[in-house]
């Protein structure tokens, strides 16, 4: 149990601190006109209260999926997902809000920060997940790196560009400071970009390198060796929508704050919140506990050797080497 609370502390944790930077712009002054009028909204529009109650709605709906399937399997790196599933959801209830009173900075603040951050939890679960994959399978030696290296190289630069975005959020609130807050914005997503990119390119060439060298693996059919495969087309198939996602906030952040993508609210929902989306729902089907972890009940194949349950290969390889992934 004490596991699983770590697992699901941290995210909280992150969220809230995102949400730190609006209580201390919340009594901030509203920027106006020379005739005293507030100047335009932070947000360059008023958001639309049906795409944010359907957005956020639709996020949560996906959280609670995702727990119900947490309780029979019990993988703690799941939680990550949830609560970057019910950040995100707030970030787009407080729209709701901001449509009401579009000049508040607290508010502005606190959305623009859960909706940017919240997909870092989410690629965070697909480092952790790859890594868990292939030590299971124990299939190391068609990565560049060891397993568990993986996984802590690329959440090492998922902190780092975290941080990025979440100091060019804040400072974007600020007229004085709008520039530079984005400029820092988008070197962390562009940073993330990269390593998420350099990510993929690792999961193509382990599949690419298992089809070569381990054909029996790759081709073996029925329960058995081709269970791993289910896991590995659902981890890319996310990272096909969050590499969308990622494109366009680094081309949005580069036109700046009064660009146009920034300030067109259809392409928040078409290139950002929807490919996120359609990449968490296909864990809901294919459940990366039932795969992975003490509880798992789908077969895996160990380096070309007879199909074994996977629950026994992880403690198997945990036990052996004394190793977390």
């Amino acid at each position: 149990m004490t596991t699983h609370f770590k697992a699901f502390s941290l995210p909280v944790l992150l969220a809230l601190l995102a949400l730190l930077p609006s209580t201390l712009a919340a009594d901030a002054d509203v920027p106006l006109n020379d005739d005293g009028t507030p100047k335009r909204n932070i947000l360059g529009f008023i958001p639309s209260i049906p795409l944010a109650v359907i957005t956020a709605g639709v996020y949560l709906v996906i959280a609670l999926c995702l727990v119900a399937r947490w309780f029979p399997y019990r993988l703690g790196m799941m939680w990550w997902l949830i609560g970057g599933c019910i950040a995100y959801a707030g970030g787009m209830a407080l729209r709701v809000k901001i449509h009401d009173d579009p000049y508040t900075l607290g508010l502005y603040i606190a959305s623009t920060l859960l909706v940017l951050l919240s997909p870092v939890f989410f690629i965070l679960v697909d480092y952790m997940l790859f890594s868990r994959l292939v030590a299971a399978m124990e299939m190391e030696r068609h990565l560049f790196i060891r397993a568990r290296w993986v996984s802590k190289i690329f959440v090492i630069s998922d902190c780092v560009t975290f941080f990025l975005q979440i100091s060019g959020g804040g400072m974007g609130a600020s007229e004085s400071m709008a520039q530079l807050g984005t400029n820092i914005s988008l070197v962390g997503i562009i940073a993330q970009l990269a390593s998420f990119v350099i990510f993929i390119v690792l999961v193509l060439h382990f599949g690419w390198k298992i089809q070569r060298h381990e054909p029996a693996i790759w081709n073996s059919n029925g329960a058995g060796n081709t269970e791993w495969k289910r896991l590995y087309y659902a981890l890319l198939w996310t990272c096909i929508g969050y590499l969308i996602r990622s494109v366009f906030r680094s081309i949005e952040l580069s036109q700046g704050h009064d660009g146009y993508l920034h300030t067109h609210e259809n392409w928040l929902y078409g290139l950002d919140s929807l490919p996120l989306a359609a990449a968490m729902v296909v864990f809901i089907p294919i459940y990366p506990g039932q795969y992975i972890g003490d509880r798992a009940i789908k077969n895996m194949g160990k380096g070309g050797s007879l199909p074994i349950a996977y629950s026994e290969n992880i403690a198997f390889v945990d036990r052996r080497r004394g190793e977390r992934y």
